[in-house]
């Protein structure tokens, strides 16, 4: 994927989880949005990514699975 258009379009097809309120599913999507806008620009990804919804980690992935940074920058609880 290299559009902003068709990255937006793959994010949004993922379902809000239960029990989180649609402000926070909207941030989650939101962060992930902002991930993907680095990786197509090649910019690097300054900070650590660490989201408190495991669906966020499913939102930087691409289509066949692999993820847009490496899982190195995953901070580790």
């Amino acid at each position: 994927m290299t559009q902003l258009a068709e990255i937006k379009r793959y994010i949004d097809s993922f379902p809000r989880p239960n029990g989180l309120n649609v402000h926070t599913w909207e941030l989650t999507k939101n962060v992930a949005f902002e991930v993907w806008k680095n990786h197509i620009q090649n910019r690097p990804n300054r900070r650590n990514v660490n989201y408190l919804c495991r669906e966020f980690y499913l939102l930087i992935r691409k289509p066949n699975g692999e993820y847009i940074i490496p899982p190195t920058c995953f901070r580790r609880a």
